[in-house]
């Protein structure tokens, strides 16, 4: 069924050490991301029969920490992208098991959302300092097209054919040390939707109360 080894171990109901001695292992985390014929991750198969909390701490942390680090930026949009998808297209019957991967899903995408805010930000501040403005006169320029029409009137006066506010973008885009700035700051949020996600998890009961436990048979 398409399987890697990450997913056998969560269908079979690993112990946390297993999962957390196999994801040592796998230095990239990529077998987190690998989805099988089905479409489904590993966590979306090891919460289909399995709801020890602290296996699946492990497996959004292999999801989660560590990652922008590791792969940069855009690649690391890429692959919450393929997460997301995964999670959000796959067909699943069991309610519990939607339910708690739409859980996860709302997380990540507020995680996204604030990346992608901050990004926003840094990108705006070296458009800013593009201009050249001083801190007073940034303050009154909120709009990107204020930004834009500074930017044109100091070129223009230099040479009026050379102004391109795409290029303007793209280059204080590429100047913006967002490579640098975004994972920096994220580093110090990883933790939040995780714990935000297996309080929800506790709080409607699809987290065992003792370590290792399965869902009974039906």
């Amino acid at each position: 069924h398409g399987q890697n080894a990450l997913t056998v171990l969560c269908r079979g109901n690993a112990s946390p050490d297993v999962l957390q001695i196999f994801l040592e292992y796998d230095e990239d985390k990529k077998t987190v991301l690998h989805v099988d014929d089905t479409g489904r991750l590993p966590i979306h198969v090891y919460m289909l029969r399995n709801r020890d909390p602290e296996c699946i701490r492990l497996l959004l942390q292999g999801m989660i920490q560590g990652r922008i680090h590791r792969v940069g930026l855009d690649n690391w949009k890429r692959e919450f992208r393929i997460m997301l998808q995964s999670m959000t297209d796959t067909y699943e019957r069991d309610f519990a098991t939607r339910d708690r991967l739409d859980i996860i899903c709302a997380e990540l995408q507020q995680y996204i959302h604030r990346a992608n805010l901050l990004e926003l930000a840094v990108w705006k501040a070296s458009c800013l300092l593009g201009v050249h403005e001083s801190p007073t006169s940034c303050l009154m320029k909120t709009t990107m097209s204020e930004i834009l029409d500074s930017a044109a009137l100091q070129s223009n006066a230099k040479d009026p054919n050379m102004y391109s506010a795409d290029n303007f973008k793209k280059e204080c885009r590429v100047k913006s040390g967002a490579e640098i700035i975004i994972p920096g700051v994220l580093s110090f949020l990883e933790d939040e939707p995780i714990e935000r996600i297996l309080q929800e998890f506790q709080s409607l009961g699809y987290v065992a109360t003792t370590n290792h436990q399965d869902f009974p048979a039906s």
